[in-house]
């Protein structure tokens, strides 16, 4: 069996994706296509990397009667797929079958954890800014001035943009997204923060424990409402007009760091631990600081010649999660996990097409993103868990996907749902 057919035959066998696509509500009248082909459709894109519905109509208009036979029906078109993302399709439902792959991995313990990972469940959120556009708006675009041009003929143009905040595990493999919220026109990115963290702990109270963030999430609301839930927070600490800087500078003073060096001294890292800060009045309930300082050493070419430089890192990281639980070194390792989530925005954007304009209305918009973040959990799923280590030792998921695109063309695609 091909590799593109065993991709699809395993999304159907482990997540039953047709069955699901054909339980989505549509309310429209005597559609055309119906509204589990136009979803189907727009899964194989991503999972295919075709990167655009032009691209993907070409596939249909050279194959039609395999496609047929795929989809159970007529193909859609570009223009169809766009319009029933932006009128037909219920965001929720797709949301609740992101949120129920991620249960199934769970349930069979799919999900791992990354050799030297976390001792607990982590996530992160971050914010990602989308496409941009000077020509065109929607009712949840947001909206900035910007310089554009070279130094001589630079103007400020008017750009119009969307930015969606995700929610992520950290730690495993293998990664996805679980979840997205768009942030709306005026909004600070926190605000949906919060309004994502809400939700997807109503949906799933397990899913993490801890939740890893950037230094702007280091405020009262987002702790207090992670707190609410009973999850702990570990956020990066950067402004040092805080009260809880002058609350640790004379004890840093006293306190002798702890000190780890890896690689024959070409990573170093002096750690400060404290405990039980109550000068956060706006959070009210005492926290911990922890203080890092870094230093790598690596072999550089200036030139024509190599030379050893040293470059030096300084973190702070507040966290509510007491030294009892977990100690300083798991706290350090947390918080520089919190860059998967931007690894794997960019490995999205890059090779997935995050940033591509499918349709510019507000729920299109969400539709798209997810329907591409369930695409890239389920390559990297049956990427980890169902290839041998000695495939994916020659082999990437890129090139599954590339397998997925080759396999739309040939004819066994009309009988892709049935056994071998």
């Amino acid at each position: 069996m091909g590799l593109g057919r065993r991709f699809l035959r395993y999304a159907e066998q482990r997540f039953h994706l047709r069955a699901q696509a054909e339980k989505l509500r549509d309310s429209r009248v005597s559609p055309d296509h119906s509204l589990a082909a136009v979803w189907l459709s727009m899964f194989v894109m991503f999972a295919a990397r075709l990167g655009s519905l032009n691209a993907l109509e070409q596939r249909m208009r050279d194959k039609p009667r395999q496609w047929r036979g795929f989809l159970g029906e007529q193909w859609p078109s570009a223009d169809t797929i766009g319009r029933v993302a932006e009128e037909s399709i219920e965001c929720d439902q797709l949301r609740q079958m992101l949120m129920g792959a991620v249960k199934s991995l769970h349930r069979r313990k799919a999900i791992h954890p990354l050799p030297n990972g976390l001792p607990f469940r982590g996530a992160s959120v971050d914010a990602h800014h989308l496409f941009s556009t000077e020509h065109r708006c929607c009712s949840a675009c947001q909206v900035r001035r910007v310089w554009k041009g070279k130094e001589e003929n630079k103007r400020l143009v008017t750009e119009y943009y969307h930015t969606v905040v995700v929610l992520q595990l950290i730690g495993v493999e293998p990664q996805g997204v679980i979840d997205i919220e768009p942030v709306a026109p005026g909004e600070g990115e926190v605000a949906a923060a919060t309004r994502l963290v809400r939700r997807v702990l109503a949906n799933y109270p397990q899913l993490f424990d801890v939740m890893v963030a950037d230094a702007q999430y280091a405020c009262a609301p987002f702790f207090k409402e992670l707190r609410r839930h009973g999850k702990h927070v570990i956020a990066v600490l950067k402004d040092e007009r805080r009260e809880l800087f002058a609350d640790i500078a004379p004890m840093e003073r006293r306190t002798r760091p702890e000190e780890w060096e890896e690689d024959n001294g070409k990573y170093g890292v002096q750690l400060w631990d404290f405990e039980d800060l109550g000068t956060w009045d706006a959070f009210g309930e005492p926290v911990r600081v922890v203080h890092t300082e870094e230093q790598t050493r690596r072999r550089t070419r200036r030139g024509r010649q190599w030379k050893e430089e040293t470059e030096h890192h300084t973190w702070y990281w507040v966290t509510t999660i007491p030294q009892a639980l977990a100690n300083s070194w798991t706290i350090w390792r947390a918080g520089h996990r919190r860059w998967e989530v931007e690894s794997g925005l960019n490995e999205a954007v890059n090779l997935w097409g995050l940033d591509h304009r499918f349709n510019h209305e507000p729920n299109a918009v969400v539709a798209f993103l997810q329907t591409l973040f369930l695409a890239l959990l389920l390559v990297r799923t049956f990427y980890a868990r169902n290839l041998k280590p000695a495939v994916r030792h020659r082999m990437s998921r890129k090139l599954v996907s590339e397998k997925v695109a080759a396999f739309l063309d040939t004819a066994d695609l009309a009988n892709c749902w049935h056994p071998p």
